[in-house]
């Protein structure tokens, strides 16, 4: 039995006092921890009791960097936090075993990485370089060091919106995370007079937290804010193509940590952005959660039942399940004219499966029971405000994409038979959550006007200047209040939607003429889901009338 547990707190924070203060803060990590259980290649190893190959690793990183400047008449200080994880636990078992009692393999992982940053009351300066390049920069610098393991081979996402890449930002957290957890044989013979069981299972938390809401406004100062996680996580419990069992049962699960973990992959990133300078601020936010999950339970190998004959015997359960709970969350305000956008970006590749292999072969077994599960949870959001003098840009942009399968496959090959009952199940529970909303400044009667502003809202404000119109004729039983603010604009835009409905209408009227030369009028048309006409003359006349 393997058993490892490795915790890593990387803090960097700094500060600056005086007419000028430039203090950039950097803070990296790089956790690679392997742990593994094996039983190597070599001759048939025979047993007289039972087998048992377990590993257990509990690993934690933690980056923080925090900047802080007090300069008086100009203090530039920006925050990077960058943390690259390689997580790895495996139980392998590389040649022929015979034992007469059970051949057990477990893995059981718990990582959790967690990366912020804070940027200074006064944010970045305009030349700062762009975050691509700060953090490619970095991650070389920390490969570079001697004795460092290096950060392995996964690249670090761009910070990049359809815009384009951003070039400055205040507070940038990148979290990235690789674990591995499984329980495999090679292409070798168990025989096993009890149970044969491969049980992987993993809980992996990633959290990248960029936090620019301190920058005030000044002078000089972006208080942009990305926040990126990037998270690879794959559990698996195989007996490949070529190898072969024979046993009591046979038992293949791939699952959720609920041991060491809470039993849910947890993946998140979180921006939150504050004002720029006091002619343009800029104060984007950039949210960029990116996750690929694979869990999988797989017999693509033989399986025959052997002696000695018991209840259960024969039975075979191939199992995966999988758990995760993606959020994306960026904010972003100004004060004094400039941009405040924000954006949300969370894409989520989710598979799992339990199959039974193309060509595999199973022999005198009783139940097959095949299950695959999963739930997954992808929450996105965007929130962007502004207030001030002239002219403010809010956008607010929330972009979830997700892409779960979950498959239970009894793959081509020779028949089987089973002396029992055979079960295929896949259950799949998937939700997005997409949500935009923003403060924007707009400009009515010479004057400031603050609204909310939603993909909500053009539907809503038609409603409620409807609502008044119909409460001001008596339809409507209310309080009595009447927004005549509403009432107008509504009304206009009712009005010019009737004018193109007439339009069509018109065209409508200019069809074909009857048989008897005469023409079709029919009042109360409808057109695209609008009434055209008097909907109540059309009621007590619904039969067309030719014109004379």
């Amino acid at each position: 039995m393997a058993v490892s547990a490795d915790t890593m707190t990387t803090k960097a924070q700094n500060g600056g006092s005086g007419g000028t203060a430039v203090t950039p803060v950097v803070a990296l990590s790089f956790s690679n921890a392997t742990t593994g259980a094996s039983v190597a290649g070599g001759p048939l190893l025979t047993l007289a009791g039972k087998l048992l190959a377990s590993v257990k690793q509990t690993v934690t990183a933690t980056t923080t960097a925090a900047a802080a400047a007090t300069g008086v008449s100009a203090a530039l200080g920006a925050g990077l936090g960058l943390t690259v994880a390689n997580h790895s636990a495996t139980a392998t078992l590389g040649r022929d075993v015979t034992a007469t009692g059970d051949v057990t393999l477990t893995s059981e992982q718990a990582s959790s990485t967690e990366t912020s940053a804070t940027a200074s009351a006064s944010g970045a300066g305009s030349g700062t370089p762009n975050v691509d390049t700060q953090t490619a920069a970095q991650r070389s610098l920390g490969n570079s060091v001697p004795g460092s393991s290096g950060s392995g081979g996964a690249g670090t996402p761009s910070a990049s919106t359809s815009g384009g890449p951003v070039s400055v930002a205040a507070a940038v957290a990148v979290n990235i995370a690789n674990t591995n957890s499984s329980a495999t044989i090679g292409l070798v013979n168990i025989n096993a007079g009890g149970i044969f069981r491969l049980d992987a299972t993993g809980d992996t938390d990633g959290k990248a937290t960029a936090d620019g809401s301190g920058v005030t406004s000044g002078a000089v100062g972006i208080g942009a804010a990305v926040a990126i996680d990037l998270a690879t996580i794959t559990v698996q419990a195989k007996v490949p193509n070529g190898g072969g069992v024979t046993s009591d049962t046979l038992a293949l699960q791939a699952g959720m940590n609920s041991s060491s973990g809470d039993g849910t992959n947890r993946l998140s990133a979180t921006s939150t952005s504050g004002a720029g300078a006091g002619t343009v601020g800029v104060a984007g936010s950039l949210a960029l959660n990116i996750e690929n999950l694979s869990s999988s339970a797989l017999l693509d190998g033989n399986y025959a039942r052997g002696p000695p004959a018991g209840l259960t015997s024969g039975d075979i359960s191939l199992r995966a399940t999988s758990v995760s709970d993606s959020k994306a969350t960026a904010t972003a305000g100004v004060t004094g004219a400039g941009l405040g956008a924000s954006v949300g970006t969370n894409l989520v590749t989710e598979t799992t499966r339990a199959a039974l292999g193309a060509g595999s072969t199973i022999a005198n077994a009783h139940d097959l029971s095949i299950e695959a599960s999963s739930t997954s949870t992808t929450t996105t959001a965007a929130e962007t405000g502004t207030a001030g003098g002239g002219v403010s840009v809010a956008p607010a942009v929330s972009v979830g994409v997700s892409n779960v399968t979950t498959a239970a496959t009894v793959n081509p090959g020779p028949v089987q038979t089973l002396a029992g009952t055979l079960l295929v199940q896949a259950t799949q529970t998937a939700g997005r959550d997409d949500d935009r909303e923003g403060l924007e400044l707009g400009i009515h009667g010479g004057r400031r006007r603050v609204t909310r502003a939603d993909d909500r809202e053009p539907r809503r404000h038609r409603n409620d200047a409807a609502r008044a119109h119909r409460r001001r004729r008596g339809d409507d039983p209310g309080d009595g209040h009447i927004d005549y603010r509403r009432l107008r604009d509504g009304l206009g835009h009712r009005r010019r939607e009737l004018r193109a409905e007439r339009r069509l209408a018109g065209e409508r009227r200019a069809e074909p003429r009857r048989l008897d030369g005469s023409r079709e009028r029919r009042d109360g048309l409808r057109l695209d889901g609008y009434t055209v006409g008097n909907p109540r003359r059309a009621a007590r006349s619904p039969s067309p009338r030719p014109l004379r």
